[in-house]
């Protein structure tokens, strides 16, 4: 076999493994998957099928080369561009951790066809609906710049009132400054909103109360 049947053999293969996602995002309560829970089977199937992944990382860009084991000269390569993570009191060593290892994620989801909602999982991150209109409307305030007024703190602060959610680690979650609710930027009070919509449409109704006569 070549390289590209060998690589789609292995695509087959994975497909057909019963694959755990063990990512959960609480506040949004998605589950997704992780690096951990394919590349074990990954690489046994790249072993019986005589390839092999390495993946490396410049300043702007990460490569996954796949190689035939049993002539180095058949590659196939899978590009993607980087993007750098900020986890709020992280060491920036801890970040360029995070960052390798969601370019692999996302390298080796690309090369084996593993195919998941369309979610970003990092925590702090923008609705692209936002990042769009701020582009194209530059004479316009733009929403990830803005601090909410004291109605919008007051209506997400009922919404976690009634989701059983906790401000501070609600912030923390999603990078608000300080972790201080009078910090938070119009375009994550809709992300976050949306979020806890979601939430409270899972939750089970309270019986209602029968009124007394």
């Amino acid at each position: 076999m070549n390289i590209y049947e060998k690589l789609q053999t292995c695509r087959v293969g994975l497909q057909s493994a019963k694959l755990k996602k063990s990512g959960h995002n609480k506040f949004s309560d998605y589950d997704y998957i992780e690096l951990e829970d394919f590349m074990p089977t990954v690489d046994k199937l790249f072993l019986e099928n005589g390839l092999c992944g390495i993946v490396t990382f410049g300043e702007k860009d990460a490569l996954l080369t796949i190689y035939d084991t049993t002539d180095l000269k058949q590659t196939v390569v899978f590009p993607s561009a980087s993007a750098p993570i900020q986890i709020k009191g992280c060491h920036e060593i801890q970040n360029i951790g995070a960052t390798q290892t969601y370019l692999r994620r996302y390298l080796y989801m690309n090369a084996m066809d593993i195919v998941e909602s369309d979610i970003l999982n990092a925590p702090g991150s923008e609705p692209a609906e936002n990042k769009k209109k701020a582009s194209e409307n530059p004479d316009e305030p733009d929403p990830t710049k803005i601090k909410i007024d004291a109605v919008k703190i007051q209506t997400i602060q009922a919404m976690l009132r009634k989701t059983n959610t906790d401000e501070k680690t609600m912030m923390k979650f999603y990078g608000v400054e300080d972790d201080d609710i009078k910090n938070m930027t119009i375009s994550t009070f809709n992300l976050q909103m949306s979020a806890l919509q979601k939430k409270l449409e899972k939750m089970p109704e309270k019986p209602k109360e029968e009124p007394i006569i």
